[in-house]
């Protein structure tokens, strides 16, 4: 069916995701047939007389990408896709919902050369969309393992003579503050014993700068 004169009437099957926090998110993809002409997505609460529209690329005609925008409110929103005539299209829905907020780390420490791996937990978790640390802001860490009460993620190396970072979650384009995580030196193998015992050697190391997930021992 056609969109006025010259535009096939599209439709949109599905958004990924479809839930997203108040503050957005970016890169989202919505799934459909006839997307060729899509310029924009239209999204609109409401009672809102000013809706929101997101440009869009990737367009394959069967999908495209777009930035879903922040909210000033949880609840449910209407989204349509808008063609050059200026029609709108589709009846698919985003829902928003609380900002993610974190609660407790485990470990609270790492080594300087980093790659340790972190439990963050808290609630809404699955909005975090990256984490960073506060001396290495651009080193975007990627989120594993992530649900609604926690995710993990592998710690960035520091300069020596950093003692702590604070840890940040990336949700859209905000930088939430999280909780701070103490650096210490790597540990330093300085030398190791070898001792018989009947058939087997035991072999004891020696190294300095080691510490537990509470702190140096």
């Amino acid at each position: 069916m056609e969109s006025g004169m010259n535009y096939f009437r599209p439709e949109i099957s599905s958004i990924t995701p479809s839930v997203v926090s108040f503050y957005g998110r970016n890169h989202a993809v919505l799934s459909g047939s006839n997307l060729s002409d899509v310029i924009r997505v239209r999204i609109q609460a409401d009672m809102d007389c000013n809706p929101q529209e997101s440009p869009v690329w990737n367009n394959t005609g069967v999908k495209l990408t777009f930035h879903i925008p922040s909210a000033d409110n949880k609840g449910v929103v209407k989204v349509c896709v808008l063609l050059p005539d200026g029609s709108c299209h589709g009846n698919a829905t985003i829902t928003y919902r609380s900002s993610p907020s974190c609660t407790h780390i485990v470990p609270s420490s790492t080594w300087i050369s980093g790659k340790r791996k972190i439990t963050l937990t808290g609630s809404h978790l699955e909005f975090v969309e990256g984490v960073t640390h506060s001396h290495a802001p651009q080193e975007v860490r990627p989120p594993k393992n992530r649900n609604n009460q926690s995710l993990t993620y592998d710690t960035p190396a520091a300069e020596k003579g950093i003692p702590t970072s604070t840890v940040f979650l990336k949700v859209a384009n905000e930088t939430l503050a999280c909780l701070p995580m103490t650096y210490y030196p790597d540990p330093e193998f300085t030398s190791f014993t070898a001792t018989r015992t009947g058939d087997d050697v035991r072999i004891t190391i020696l190294v300095m700068h080691i510490f537990s997930t509470h702190g140096q021992i």
